[in-house]
């Protein structure tokens, strides 16, 4: 009977060690898992933070500054408008008291400033584009407005100046030898009902065109353009 009392209390106590190994075992993996684990879910926050901020970075539209063209030509440089219509009236040969509008206002072809002015004589009317800078005219012409011109019952093609006077008529006007020409073209055309020769020339990098009237040899249009 001792006997057995003596394995039973023998066993309880192997049962209660065993259960404090157990609990011990317990306890300590957990801690060594608390200890070990916080560093990586650290890291695992950190990395997921960066993730993050790399594509937050990626949807962020990126704004670049840029600069308004500026222009290289000063206006105070400009020649001004008055000097503008002084240098169209005198290659024209009119004097300001003599036209019926006179009109100028400056504007931009190509990045370039120039002026445009405009100005009546009578039945004509005259057009000018002016460097804003140097003065020069890059272009000009004048229409005749309303022309009649001579009547004639018996006007035909016998009656024309000719293809030859035509060209003289304009050469003549843009104070260009014919030797200094090229590309000299004439043709005949009508327009608004009316014969008329179309001269076409160029003197280097400028070209002329004008319109004469066949029995006359009155120039209805005039043109000269500088091709840059």
């Amino acid at each position: 009977m001792k006997n057995i009392c003596h394995k039973s209390a023998l066993t309880k106590r192997i049962v209660f060690l065993l259960l404090a190994v157990t609990l011990f075992c317990s306890i300590s993996a957990g801690a060594f898992a608390v200890q070990y684990a916080k560093p990586v879910n650290v890291k695992i926050s950190r990395d997921a933070s960066d993730k993050e901020k790399n594509v937050t970075a990626q949807l962020r539209p990126s704004f670049t500054e840029t600069t308004q063209p500026t222009s290289s030509a000063n206006s105070n440089n400009y020649i001004g408008e008055r000097k503008a219509k002084s240098i169209a009236l005198n290659h024209a040969g009119i004097e300001e008291s003599a036209v019926t509008f006179l009109g100028c206002k400056l504007d931009y072809d190509d990045g370039r400033a120039e002026y445009d002015v405009e100005f009546f004589k009578g039945n004509t009317e005259y057009d000018y584009e002016i460097d804003a800078e140097s003065g020069t005219i890059l272009s000009y012409d004048y229409d005749v407005e309303s022309y009649t011109p001579p009547s004639s019952k018996n006007s035909s093609s016998t009656s024309y100046i000719g293809e030859q006077k035509a060209k003289s008529i304009a050469l003549s006007h843009a104070g260009i030898s014919s030797k200094d020409a090229t590309q000299m073209q004439c043709k005949l055309d009508r327009d608004d009902g009316q014969m008329v020769y179309e001269v076409e020339f160029e003197v280097g990098r400028t070209e002329y065109e004008y319109e004469i009237d066949t029995i006359s040899g009155t120039i209805y249009q005039s043109e000269k353009e500088f091709d840059d």
